[in-house]
């Protein structure tokens, strides 16, 4: 059995009781906040988030009844307001969590210290929570205005967009306009491992697409392995940022945040500051907001483009289907069937064919009619190697399908530099 009159003893005073039952406050706090319903599916770790920072605060704004100091809680009340918005909390829902803990620590207090309080301390923590609550209304008012007015900007760039390239550029311009403090903002996406810059405005509009990282390297690399958020304070400095602009430039506050879907990295995205080594919560909640829409977006295009690419593949196969029905000149058909293959299902399209160890090529089509002039001109009919370990003649020898989904700039120069095979 508890003796109260030593528990009593013991803390003295309600802000050393607060700062010395903080775990049983924060563990019975976090079960009621857990009946609220955006609270249903978060860890405890995302519903606790500032709430041992709020309570040491709280302790010391009670404690100043008797010390006479200033405590402020504009910081923390509106970086907790900002982070419950982002988590889809209505406001009500944080006044009703302040009450929870007001309770919470009340009910605690009654439990092991009795009854009696001591009552300037109790008015003072009434102050505490009504000062919490204010900090809290004005930073989510504001988030949430800015929040509102940036989904519009996204709303209308999905409109007034009619491919992926122009919605990225137009959603990447509304975030740059939107924050003061951003001076670049990139969107890398992912093909294999690698990340290749698909969108950036502002100071990084001088990285084209031949600019990528692998992923788990450089600053975005990371960002795509880990799968969470990261920030640097000073991105002309750290060793992990590899982009020669954010070097050159002398970009200081760095963020990104990964393009996920189904629980799959597609891309990251980063924003970039010449000026504040920090971003606010804000503004982090705003490009988050911006990065998932972004992510709807690509996702869209990459379905619609799988279709047109299925669709394509199936007209290519009736039409290909035909052209044999119609003419027994073998050669005729197959360079009928490059051109029906470009632009259809790919850019460039060469047939060779095998005959008593040698090669010869019969068709070639390329989406540009001068690089084709060009392929011609340097094709002089050499025959390939047959005891070459790639491509045509590894296909011909061993009467298999070769498949490269990501040719590098090494194969490219590889394959040119074989007689017959440009």
């Amino acid at each position: 059995m508890t003796d109260v009159s030593a528990v009593g003893r013991e803390y003295g005073r309600l802000c050393d009781f607060l700062r010395n039952r903080q775990d049983e406050i924060i563990t019975t706090w976090t079960r009621r906040v857990r009946s609220l319903s955006p609270a249903y599916e978060l860890s405890d770790s995302a519903i606790v988030d500032h709430l041992p920072a709020l309570l040491g605060l709280i302790a010391d704004f009670v404690e100043s009844v008797h010390t006479g100091r200033s405590v402020s809680f504009e910081q923390l009340a509106k970086a907790h307001a900002v982070d419950r918005l982002g988590r889809g909390f209505d406001f009500d829902l944080i006044v009703k969590e302040y009450g929870f803990l007001r309770r919470t620590i009340l009910d605690l207090w009654e439990s092991h210290v009795g009854p009696t309080i001591d009552l300037a301390e109790l008015r003072q923590l009434d102050a505490a929570f009504d000062e919490a609550v204010a900090q809290s209304a004005l930073r989510y008012a504001r988030a949430r205005e800015r929040l509102l007015k940036a989904l519009d900007r996204v709303s209308e760039a999905a409109l007034t967009s009619d491919d992926l390239d122009a919605f990225l550029g137009r959603l990447l311009q509304a975030t740059l306009d939107g924050t003061e403090s951003v001076d670049t903002v990139v969107i890398l996406l992912r093909e294999g491992d690698v990340l290749h810059v698909r969108a950036a405005v502002g100071l990084e509009e001088d990285l084209t697409r031949e600019f990528s990282t692998r992923v788990g390297e450089g600053f975005a690399g990371q960002i795509a392995a880990e799968r969470r958020p990261a920030f640097v304070r000073d991105a002309s400095i750290d060793p992990v940022v590899v982009s020669p602009v954010v070097r050159t430039h002398g970009i200081h506050a760095l963020y990104g945040v990964p393009m996920e879907r189904d629980g799959y990295v597609i891309g990251v995205a980063q924003i970039g500051s010449l000026t504040a080594f920090e971003f606010s919560d804000e503004d982090k909640l705003l490009f988050r907001t911006m990065v998932s829409r972004a992510t709807s977006g690509v996702v869209k295009a990459r379905i619609l483009s799988d279709l047109h690419s299925a669709e394509a593949a199936q007209r290519f196969l009736v039409d290909a289907s035909k052209h044999f029905a119609e003419s027994l000149d073998y050669e005729t058909t197959l360079a009928k069937i490059a051109r029906l293959a470009v632009p259809a299902i790919a850019d460039w399209c060469v047939v060779d064919l095998a005959r008593d160890g040698t090669t010869r090529r019969v068709a070639l089509a390329h989406r540009n009619p001068d690089k084709e002039r060009e392929v011609r001109d340097l094709d002089r009919g050499d025959s390939l190697d047959p005891t070459l370990m790639a491509s045509v003649p590894q296909v011909i020898r061993t009467g298999r399908s070769e498949w490269k989904p990501d040719m590098s700039d090494q194969d490219l120069a590889a394959a040119a530099a074989i007689p017959g095979l440009a």
